[in-house]
């Protein structure tokens, strides 16, 4: 019977196993347990956060965590967060599991390494695409405000597919995070796969990461559907490192698609210090604080509230012993990710489909066709590349959009460090730090001219929420959407900031601010050198080019001799002729050439419309 899967039918505690006989020893896990199925819809339990626990807690207590937990298909409602760990009573009606503060301090001094799992599967059936049920698993959060629907503390080669998760649009909620395991004595947890998702109604989607420097590695989310969220994918901390994000459908963000954030070294305040001052300190940019804070939250940790095994063993906390008069410091750094396939749009014009505090990109592959911004890298904890591992590389990426209304920029660039562009086409200001090193090989620029209105159109207002910053009007997209020109009836999206985009005042490269100076762009040419020999009292000097090029090459001349002027008389495709103001009047005359071509840029418009 090879091959075979045990069905574990009942409750938690009961389990009915065929003889040993009939099982082939490779179906064994480690220490005689057994690879089998558990069907949530088989456990007690007031709604369905708790049976799946108990399907999870199941799958611990008698396989060693390894297991296939099945969902049925329909809308499940949730009102309990489901975790993937061992269950704790100590965490029974926790009503805010979004604070990690609050998390952590529900298991103290229970949670342990074992109580984690490796390996389980948890799977829906069918598939939900956008509003439409079609028969597949969607799971509905009943519950409180400020919650995480799904969590995951440290799992090792675990896996979430096929399902729908549907926030209900309650105030923020999470639909799943992935961290570290501090509160069980464990760091982070590695190779895992979430695949054939759909986030709606919710705050964020996912969310990866921790403060405190978590060893989360090599995991990868593909095929996700993301509707109307503020932040579909939230990558944050050190140490989160090669997240694989791929294959991404995205409408109507209003923040940004993928929001990544790193930190720069903070303090870690005691409690008394904390009351004694309890207002947040900020570094001097005013953007990012100087002290220990949640993830998204900007709510204090003390270092009292930190784990125990995170204030003994983790890597991120530096000067530990001096951590109970508040003297410790948390190390900073930022996530490495790369993101592949992606097809985005968002009529929230001030919103960006990537949103970076330093850490850099490496994107292959996107068509963003919303009037959001698509990159905007602050270089608010790195204004440089000096000590981080990868630098920003875009491969083939289309942006309708002329520039977000954040700022009308299609990208804003504000660090001193390279920036690779591999083709891709562009129809506004790639906007960067003065200094900043741009290398561009292929890109296009196009003029479209045109002005942007953020609209939602009719039949598609269900993507969003009583929490989302929109209101339903009976007035026409004046614009249409990005990739018309066409009036057409639709949802007018009321922002914080001006939704509409003006057509740019550039497209093309430019200074991010002109007074400090403009970026060195490197763009890719036909170019060939060579050096012709010039016989005595010559006049002129015919060169042939190694290959044909276009006529509109630009050629470059240098004499070893005191020639005075030096001019082209003519050029071809094939060569040129080069006039000399005062020939050699000695053997051994030599004039060094070098023709290129001019880089492709399409049809931008000039640098700062001059």
């Amino acid at each position: 019977m090879f091959g075979m899967a045990v069905v574990l039918a009942g409750l938690a505690t009961t389990r009915e196993l065929p003889p040993n006989g009939d099982l082939v020893r490779n179906l064994f896990g480690r220490n005689g347990t057994i690879t089998y199925i558990l069907y949530a819809e088989n456990f007690a339990g007031a709604d369905w956060g708790q049976r799946i626990n108990a399907a999870i807690t199941e799958a611990i207590n008698f396989g060693n965590g390894s297991a296939e937990i099945v969902l049925p298909s329909g809308d499940l409602n949730v009102s309990t967060p489901i975790r993937f760990a061992r269950h704790h009573t100590s965490c029974d009606g926790l009503s805010n599991t979004r604070s990690i503060k609050a998390v952590w301090a529900c298991v103290k001094g229970v949670g342990v390494q074992t109580d984690l799992p490796t390996g389980i599967t948890l799977r829906g059936t069918g598939g939900v695409t956008g509003n439409v049920f079609e028969g597949g698993s969607r799971l509905v959060w009943t519950g409180a405000p400020n919650n995480v629907m799904i969590e995951m503390p440290a799992p090792w080669h675990c896996q979430v597919r096929r399902l729908a998760i549907h926030g209900s649009w309650v105030p923020r909620v999470t639909g799943i995070r992935y961290r570290a395991g501090w509160d069980f004595g464990c760091n982070g947890g590695k190779n895992n796969l979430f695949e054939d998702l759909v986030f709606t109604g919710l705050d964020v989607g996912m969310q990866i990461g921790d403060p405190l420097s978590p060893d989360l590695v090599n995991s990868v989310a593909n095929r996700i559907d993301c509707y109307g969220l503020r932040v579909c994918a939230l990558l944050y901390g050190a140490n989160v490192a090669e997240i694989h994000l791929e294959n991404w459908n995205m409408n109507e963000f209003y923040q940004a698609g993928f929001l990544i954030l790193g930190t720069s070294g903070r303090t870690i305040r005691t409690a008394a210090q904390r009351a004694a001052s309890p207002s947040i300190p900020y570094q001097p940019d005013g953007y990012s604080p100087s002290v220990l804070t949640d993830v998204d939250e900007l709510t204090e940790i003390a270092w009292e509230e930190i784990p125990e095994y995170a204030r003994t063993s983790a890597a991120g906390i530096l000067n530990k012993p001096l951590g109970p008069v508040g003297g410790a410091r948390s190390g900073g750094g930022g996530p490495t990710y790369d993101l592949r396939n992606v097809v985005a749009s968002s009529a929230f014009c001030a919103s960006w489909l990537v949103d970076s505090n330093g850490a850099p990109l490496r994107i292959r592959g996107v068509r963003n066709e919303g009037c959001n911004g698509f990159y905007r890298n602050n270089g608010s904890q790195w204004s440089s590349n000096t000590r981080t591992r990868f630098n920003e590389m875009l491969y083939d990426v289309s942006t309708c959009t002329g520039g977000g209304a954040a700022d009308g920029n299609v990208i804003t660039y504000n660090k001193v460090a390279p920036l690779t562009l591999y083709g891709g086409a562009f129809h506004g200001p790639v906007a960067t730090r003065a200094k900043a090193e741009v290398f561009s090989v292929g890109v296009n620029f196009d003029d479209w001219n045109k002005t942007d209105t953020g609209c939602i159109l009719k039949g598609y207002e269900w993507m969003m929420g009583p929490t989302s910053p929109y209101v339903i009007t009976t007035a026409n997209c004046t614009g249409g959407p990005v990739w018309s020109t066409n009036s057409m009836p639709g949802q007018q999206i009321v922002t914080k900031v001006p939704s509409q985009r003006q057509p740019p005042a550039v497209v093309g490269f430019t200074a991010l601010v002109p007074e400090q100076g403009f970026p060195a762009v490197h763009q890719m040419q036909e170019a060939y050198s060579g050096t012709a020999k010039v016989r005595e009292e010559a006049a002129i000097v015919n060169v042939s080019l190694p290959r044909p090029m276009s006529e509109k090459y630009q050629v470059f001349l240098t004499p070893n001799w005191n020639s005075g002027s030096v001019w082209v008389i003519n050029r071809s495709s094939t060569s040129f002729c080069a006039g000399l103001g005062t020939p050699p009047t000695a053997e051994g005359a030599e004039l060094d050439w070098h023709v290129r071509s001019p880089p492709w840029e399409g049809t931008p418009t000039p640098l700062n419309g001059g």
